[in-house]
């Protein structure tokens, strides 16, 4: 097989800027120019690149799972529909879906996946050291790709919006990059057919089915992080024996750092979410200065009647307005107990009181600075 060629890298990065520009135009201009482009461009690369043929003797038994595991994974939010509830679908399938939805996204996905498959294939020597540069772009533009995808399911419209733009990155790209990981695995190693069905029926699903399950996002986006790496373990038990000759040292290595970045993954969205146990918030004011600066983020527990004393930092939801100050005063008038509060650089006490029923959680740790892109984002936006 041929060395890489540098001009490459420059197909690859057009390509990457194209998709990155897509995911702040409105939907229906995202997905009918990527649907243009996605095609025009397999077809260049079909004629500039030498694509790497497989040597999996597993490709169809992978093409077959696959489609077992996008089954799975469509019952298992049927059967969390039961706890969840179900709704009617907003989209009523026709053939104004079919041509504005269904086509786009098919199209989408397979010559996304066609492009991996190229950008797999090419390897790049600085004298005898091979980098992998052409599979960490493509594995970049991919998750891009996901996001747009993900953007048109979720309804996101476009990333103009703050509040779309963070939905996108705590619950859509931390998602992406797990399930990434998985379609360069399989594509690389095994078929890139199976990744297509996997994800054309994990994605079409919901445009054919007039009711789904009523899961909240964060609760899907831990599934879509987890269930990838479910499936991993699965083929390299079944297959990777009479597969691909790699060490052992390197299958323990690559074992290792996506069992650290899947749980990186949910816990970052578990924290995201403040769905949990735990919780994590950006300090937006300066209020607390001195104790917790603007553009700290607080780790906090989420308050379950939990024996509250005086000192202690709490997190709290009045008018609205979700506020972290410090417990000065405790009352109990008529039975009810009464909290007193005030941010630590204030000079006056906070107006009024709060009760239980006001208090989202108790903080516990602060983590300095990592605030202050979500800031830089929130005033970018404004």
């Amino acid at each position: 097989m041929k060395n890489y060629k540098w001009e490459i890298i420059g197909y690859e990065i057009l390509l990457l800027v194209i998709i990155f520009l897509a995911l702040f135009v409105p939907n229906i201009l995202a997905r009918i120019g990527l649907s243009i482009i996605l095609p025009i461009y397999a077809i260049i690369l079909h004629f500039i690149m030498k694509k790497r043929n497989s040597n999996s003797i597993y490709q169809h038994q992978v093409v077959i799972l696959m489609i077992i595991f996008a089954l799975i994974y469509i019952a298992i939010f049927y059967i969390l529909g039961f706890h969840f509830g179900f709704l009617r679908s907003k989209i009523i399938f026709s053939i104004q879906t079919i041509l504005k939805l269904i086509i786009p996204l098919t199209i989408i996905i397979v010559f996304s996946e066609i492009i991996r498959k190229y950008f797999l294939s090419q390897e790049i020597y600085i004298g005898k050291k091979r980098i992998n540069l052409s599979h960490i772009l493509a594995y970049i533009i991919s998750v891009l790709v996901e996001l747009v995808i993900c953007s048109v399911i979720y309804n996101l419209n476009n990333l103009n919006n703050l509040d779309n733009f963070l939905m996108a990155l705590g619950f859509v790209f931390f998602a992406s990059l797990s399930c990434n990981l998985l379609y360069h695995y399989i594509s690389f190693r095994y078929n890139s057919k199976a990744v297509i069905f996997f994800r054309l029926i994990t994605t079409i699903y919901i445009y054919l089915i007039p009711i789904t399950s009523n899961i909240p996002i964060f609760f899907q986006s831990f599934i879509r992080i987890i269930y990838p790496y479910i499936i991993y373990i699965i083929l390299e038990k079944m297959y990777s024996k009479g597969d691909f000759t790699y060490s052992y040292q390197e299958k323990k290595h690559t074992l290792i750092s996506n069992t650290i970045l899947c749980i990186s993954m949910i816990f970052l969205t578990m924290l995201i979410s403040c769905q949990f146990y735990f919780g994590i918030i950006v300090i937006g004011s300066r209020s607390m200065t001195g104790t917790i600066n603007k553009g700290d983020a607080v780790i906090f527990e989420k308050y379950i009647n939990q024996n509250i004393q005086k000192g202690q930092i709490i997190i709290f939801e009045k008018d609205g307005v979700q506020t972290v100050h410090r417990i000065y005063d405790i009352k109990k008038v008529n039975g009810e107990i009464r909290y007193y509060t005030k941010g630590d650089a204030n000079k006056n006490n906070d107006k009024g009181y709060i009760i239980k029923k006001d208090i989202n959680g108790v903080v516990l740790l602060r983590i300095k600075y990592v605030g202050y892109p979500t800031l830089w984002f929130r005033k970018l936006f404004e």
